[in-house]
């Protein structure tokens, strides 16, 4: 998979994989939910892959057009009903310009896009750490899938006023259909959680009815330390927060989001 920095445009080098899974007809009922394919994050179905690919030689089979970088993987969904008796095999991809699309896998044309907000795009601060993004944090988690509700559920950082104390992140359900929101979003606060200076980079969890959301320092600071990591439970239907847990402990010298210090 390659990047077209300049028009944020996606070359999907990965359908190849898709091409290798879906041309197998025993292996079209296989999806992708989460990072990694499973729970264990080994990177593979173990359901086997269409040998003819290998004989035929892999290749390049199209073009998916995305507005901002990908860092999240994306995921396969088969047979999704977007419409009433219309069903594709639908192949989802997040950016870090806020936008989740979804793409037909098999004809790699659009079905929907959901825009989430304006992320970091400028003004990211001055800690001179943000060369990963040079275009700005927005969803980096991947997301993950509930195949029974329908649901994907996506972390993703927006900033309106593209400062540097103005980011804040959210929780997101949507359905996989059509896009439309069907939980929240809400913003992730606790004591001692500074949504400036954190990253939603660890793939999202979804595991008894909760989804997990893990957050990481946006830089490295070892000489003033403000930030912390922290992972976050939700539940997967109310988006109500269940649990919290400070990786690191709390000794932040500024005024925590949520609370007071």
């Amino acid at each position: 998979m390659s990047l077209d920095q300049a028009r944020g445009r996606l070359l999907i080098h990965l359908l190849v994989l898709l091409d290798v899974v879906l041309s197998c007809p025993d292996a079209v009922t296989q999806d992708v939910l989460t990072a990694r394919y499973n729970y264990a994050r080994t990177g593979s179905t173990f359901a086997g892959i269409n040998t003819d690919s290998f004989r035929n030689g892999w290749h390049k089979v199209g073009d998916l057009h995305v507005d901002g970088r990908v860092y999240a993987q994306p995921l396969v969904v088969n047979g999704v009903e977007t419409a009433p008796g219309v069903r594709h095999n639908v192949v989802y991809i997040a950016t870090e310009h806020n936008h989740l699309y979804a793409f037909d896998a098999d004809m790699l044309a659009p079905i929907w896009d959901r825009f989430l907000g304006n992320n970091d795009r400028t003004k990211m601060g001055s800690a001179g750490c943000d060369g990963i993004s040079p275009d700005g944090i927005g969803i980096e988690a991947t997301p993950v899938i509930d195949r029974n509700m329908l649901r994907v559920y996506v972390s993703f950082r927006v900033n309106e006023q593209e400062e540097p104390d103005t980011a804040y992140q959210e929780l997101v359900a949507l359905d996989i259909r059509n896009g439309q929101i069907v939980g929240g979003p809400v913003e992730v606060r606790a004591n001692g959680f500074l949504p400036q200076w954190e990253r939603s980079r660890a793939s999202l969890l979804l595991q008894n009815g909760q989804v997990y959301v893990a957050f990481a320092s946006r830089c490295e600071d070892p000489g003033m330390p403000i930030f912390h990591g922290f992972i976050f439970a939700y539940d997967a239907i109310s988006l109500a927060m269940s649990g919290e847990f400070p990786v690191t402990r709390l000794r932040c010298s500024r005024a925590p989001i949520g609370g007071p210090a």
